[in-house]
C-alpha cells in the first residue's frame, strides 16, 4: 500500500504511525480490507447459492408433489 502514496510525506507519516504495541496503521487497514473482502465475498457466494438452490426446487404443491411420488412409487413394482 505505501507504494501508492510513496511520492507522499504526508500519506506515509500515516500509514507508518504506530501504536503503542507497535501496529502501524498500514497493518490494520490492510486487516480490515481483507476481513471486508471476505465478508462482501461470503455474501455474494450465498446469494448466488441461494438462487442456484431455489432453481432447483420442484414449483409444484406440495399435494400434487406427494401423490405424484406415491403414483410413482407404485408403479414401480
Amino acid at each position: 500500500m505505501s507504494n501508492l502514496f510513496k511520492d507522499s510525506e504526508s500519506y506515509d507519516g500515516i500509514l507508518k504511525a504506530t501504536c503503542i504495541l507497535e501496529h502501524s496503521f498500514e497493518e490494520i487497514v490492510k486487516g480490515v480490507a481483507e476481513k471486508f473482502f471476505n465478508v462482501m465475498a461470503k455474501n455474494f457466494v450465498s446469494e448466488v447459492n441461494s438462487i442456484t438452490h431455489s432453481n432447483r426446487k420442484r414449483k409444484m404443491d406440495t399435494n400434487k408433489r406427494s401423490n405424484e411420488m406415491k403414483i410413482n412409487k407404485l408403479s414401480e413394482n
